[in-house]
């Protein structure tokens, strides 16, 4: 175990969510700006934990805020909120480290992204996307709480402008 999953299942135990030694953390693979972790323990239902990183996995230099997460972790509880059972039940947040934990889905489940990248395009799929999202945007264009919960710009230039446009302009 890395001394990164070390501080991760630390972090999970002083949470509760993991409380034997006999705890596994199974790395999910294929994302450039987090660790993701099945953690499984006996007699309790495995979930998911997610810690982002700082230096992206890519082959330039390519960095971005871990506190991102934060963001992500606000956003799913709004949008649970709004949309029942579209995004999976938080379980917690670390309140000094960029690290989420989540109900885990499933075997049943894989990434959209992944999927059309396979070429597997389904109407329904991208349906139920565009009727989630329009139900979000809906019930929170307007409202000044939630717009003040995400002040992004930092992030977004890290992750988009910086890398894409700024790196192809040179």
């Amino acid at each position: 175990m890395t001394e990164s999953e070390r501080d991760v299942l630390e972090h999970i135990r002083s949470e509760g969510l993991v409380t034997s030694l006999d705890a596994t953390m199974t790395p999910f693979g294929g994302g450039v700006s987090s660790d993701v972790w099945l953690v499984e323990e006996p007699g309790r239902t495995p979930f998911v934990v997610k810690r982002s990183v700082a230096k992206l996995r890519v082959k330039a230099d390519w960095f971005a805020d871990p506190a991102r997460l934060l963001y992500e972790y606000r956003y799913l509880a709004i949008a649970a909120k709004i949309a029942p059972g579209a995004v999976p039940k938080l379980l917690t947040r670390g309140a000094h480290s960029p690290v989420i934990a989540m109900e885990y889905l499933g075997e049943g489940f894989e990434n959209w992204k992944v999927r059309l990248l396979r070429g597997e395009v389904r109407v329904e799929d991208a349906r139920r996307a565009r009727e989630t999202l329009a139900l979000i945007h809906r019930a929170t264009r307007n409202d000044p709480n939630v717009a003040s919960q995400f002040d992004t710009l930092p992030f977004f230039f890290q992750l988009r402008i910086e890398p894409y446009l700024l790196a192809t302009a040179i």
